[in-house]
């Protein structure tokens, strides 16, 4: 398995414009699903690149930059997987999984490195660690949710056995999840 060095997630990064909120986003995700990961058997070093890389093209400004082999408009996480996976194949299987609505699927999830990816991305608001509830709650502010579209219920439920399982070897509650994150800056 090859996985991204730093360098070359700066470099990529750089390629396809990531403004430096989405960075920080990123590695608040990649804090914690790497501390999680610490917890279970999963692999690190591709917890970390897929979560630092699980929104590497986030938003339509940056389309632009993008092989003309893509089309756009697609969700991001199928750019993100068309971009990774023929240099970091891996990494573009944890990420592909990290919309939202997957969780609803039967057996959403491909890998324990996946669903850290998941879970982590949904306790991050911007670059903010936040409940299930609340980022829920923000989301549905952000992307002006009608009431006839809005399965928060249904989600938070499965949301929340995610957590309880993903914290079942922790030695600290969710709620204590902020105070033993350790986070990187460029």
């Amino acid at each position: 398995m090859r996985l991204p060095t730093g360098e070359e997630i700066a470099a990529l990064y750089q390629q396809y414009q990531t403004p430096p909120h989405i960075q920080d986003h990123m590695r608040a995700v990649a804090a914690i699903a790497t501390e999680l990961g610490r917890y279970h058997q999963a692999d690190l070093g591709l917890v970390d690149a897929a979560a630092k890389l699980h929104d590497l093209v986030r938003i339509p400004e940056q389309w632009p930059t993008l092989p003309a082999t893509i089309a756009t408009p697609q969700p991001h996480a199928q750019i993100n997987d068309l971009i990774l996976q023929s240099a970091y194949p891996e990494v573009a299987a944890a990420i592909r999984p990290h919309s939202l609505m997957t969780i609803l699927a039967n057996d959403p999830f491909p890998s324990l490195e996946a669903k850290l990816v998941y879970y982590a991305d949904k306790r991050v608001n911007h670059a903010e660690v936040v409940d299930l509830v609340d980022r829920l709650q923000l989301g549905k502010q952000r992307w002006q949710v009608p009431a006839e579209d809005d399965r928060s219920v249904e989600l938070l439920a499965k949301l929340t056995a995610l957590e309880a399982d993903l914290f079942r070897p922790v030695p600290y509650d969710p709620n204590q999840l902020k105070t033993h994150l350790k986070t990187d800056r460029p």
